[in-house]
């Protein structure tokens, strides 16, 4: 997989989840202490992430690191 991949992968797919929650890019911010327009960023690819903060994405939104990341197969979760 090439880094371009990855990079983009990560925000569709925060983007995803979000819109899933039925979340606002504020509401999302808030949850994972970070900015509204950091948020965008991410999802615009505007932004990378460190693996650090894919790992905290991931822990604190419930989706297995590697999904996010774009690697292994797709799953399915349940919004809490």
């Amino acid at each position: 997989m090439h880094y371009d991949d990855l990079h983009s992968d990560f925000g569709r797919r925060i983007k995803l989840v979000r819109i899933a929650r039925d979340m606002t890019q504020e509401e999302m911010a808030a949850l994972l202490s970070y900015s509204s327009s950091a948020i965008s960023d991410f999802e615009m690819s505007k932004r990378d992430p460190t693996t650090k903060q894919v790992r905290t994405f991931a822990e604190t939104l419930g989706v297995p690191f590697e999904w996010l990341c774009g690697w292994g197969p797709d799953f399915s979760y349940e919004l809490v």
